[in-house]
């Protein structure tokens, strides 16, 4: 009764190649969370309330919303009164994130500079799903046609060589030490 779930497809636009992930997200009387999203595994997006000030821990990372009244320009979207979230990757000592939530939009934006990443994610636009959509498959890895594997399947699993997490057009790269999950909304 409290739950609200929703599905989220993500496409990922990496050096001309496009690729897909399916992920969700709840909202519970608590928070809103993501599940295997940008995030693998998944992460609080933000308490509730939300209000300015709130903070919360997620191991390595301090978060706090520091701003509800935020306006934010996108191509040609202008959004107001979003939240600002700041994340201090190991508590500030690899790095911040900070991420843009419009209203009745939700995760419209994040730029992220950590040690070895920086990226940015970037709403591109909004569509209504087919139910065809959502059936996605979550798992493999593809970054697109090989011999062995002629069809490329719409997964967003893609190690470091081939995509920069939270990577959006541009992002820069320096060696990472782990494969992740790699998103662009």
């Amino acid at each position: 009764k409290d739950l609200i779930s929703a599905t989220v497809k993500m496409t990922v636009f990496l050096k001309n190649h496009e690729t897909s992930s399916v992920y969700s997200i709840t909202k519970d009387k608590n928070s809103v969370t993501s599940y295997d999203g940008i995030v693998i595994g998944g992460r609080k997006e933000f308490p509730l309330p939300s209000v300015e000030g709130a903070q919360w821990n997620e191991y390595p990372d301090a978060n706090e919303i520091v701003s509800a009244t935020d306006k934010l320009k996108l191509g040609n979207v202008k959004y107001e009164k979003c939240l600002k979230v700041l994340s201090l990757i190991a508590g500030g000592e690899a790095g911040t994130a900070v991420r843009y939530y419009a209203p009745d939009v939700g995760y419209i934006h994040e730029v992220y500079n950590a040690e070895d990443l920086q990226a940015e994610v970037t709403l591109l636009r909004v569509e209504d799903a087919l139910s065809e959509d959502m059936e996605i498959k979550r798992t493999g890895s593809v970054a697109g046609p090989t011999e062995d594997n002629p069809e490329v399947s719409e997964t967003a699993y893609l190690g470091y060589e081939e995509a920069d997490i939270r990577s959006y057009r541009g992002g820069k790269k320096s060696a990472p030490k782990k494969a992740g999950k790699k998103a662009v909304k």
